[in-house]
Parts: C-alpha cells; structure tokens; sequence
C-alpha cells in the first residue's frame, strides 16, 4: 500500500507538531493546517487520504469544515477523524452527524489514536483497489488517486 497522507488541522501548533512526528515515525505522509480555512484549502489541493481535524479553529469551525468536506464532490469520501476537548454526548453527535467518521476526545493516548488511524485507513482499501495499484521496478503508480511514486 502506497504511504498514506494524512492532513492534521489543529490550532494548538505542540500538539500539531507530536502528531505529525509520530505519525511521521508510523510511516505517514503528514500535511499541517493551524486554521479552518487553511484546513479546507489543503484538503481540496492535497487530496489527503485521512483528515485528523479539531473541532475549535480559528477561522471556519472544524463541523463547518468538515460539512463543506462532505457537501464538495472531490473530497467527500475523505475519511474524517475529529479530534475535540468537547467529549459531551450531544457534541459526538453532531460531530457525527456534520459527517465525521470517527470522534475522538482529549486528552488521547497518540498510540491508540494511531492504530485507530491505521485500522480505518487499512478498511478503506478494498479488494479492488488492489488493481488500482501497480508496482514494478521501484515505481509505485495508483490509477485511482492518480498518484505515482518511485523508492
């Protein structure tokens, strides 16, 4: 499976930065956002595979991001994790009602938050999507997201 690109929007740049490092050391590809509309700028260029998006932004919101993610054809199968200090049960609904596919609280453990990721990401790839991926000689190329990687 090709490296999987994950894009973190989180406001709070210490905790941006722990992520992306083990998310780094995890195999990751990582992009960084610290703002809601920067956030969705990058989500609509970059195409990540993974969204890992908090709830409280400066700017546009993390539930606006996530319905405007949801309501624009190139980025609405994107799986989205909220990350949030808002565990109330109401807040996890309209997390998952906006769209999210997964809500997770603070304070997290990073090593659960990771195999999380790692688990939602290895569901998304389905059988078909093995023939969307060709590796020869070094040069990996994915006909489906359009991507091709060599080493």
């Amino acid at each position: 499976m090709a490296q999987a690109k994950i894009l973190i929007v989180e406001d709070d740049k210490p905790l941006s930065e722990v992520l992306a490092y083990n998310l780094q050391q995890a195999g990751f590809e990582t992009l960084t956002a610290f703002d809601g509309h920067d956030g969705l700028r990058q989500a609509q260029l970059r195409t990540p595979d993974l969204i890992v998006l908090d709830v409280m932004l400066p700017g546009i919101d993390g539930l606006e991001v996530c319905r405007r993610l949801r309501g624009d054809p190139l980025t609405r199968e994107l799986l989205i994790v909220m990350l949030t200090a808002k565990s109330e049960e109401t807040d996890q609904v309209v997390g998952f009602s906006v769209g999210a596919d997964d809500y997770v609280t603070k304070p997290f453990s990073v090593k659960v938050l990771l195999e999380r990721l790692k688990a939602m990401l290895k569901r998304r790839m389905t059988p078909d999507d093995a023939h969307d991926v060709i590796v020869s000689q070094g040069i990996l190329v994915d006909r489906r997201r359009h991507r091709a990687t060599a080493g």
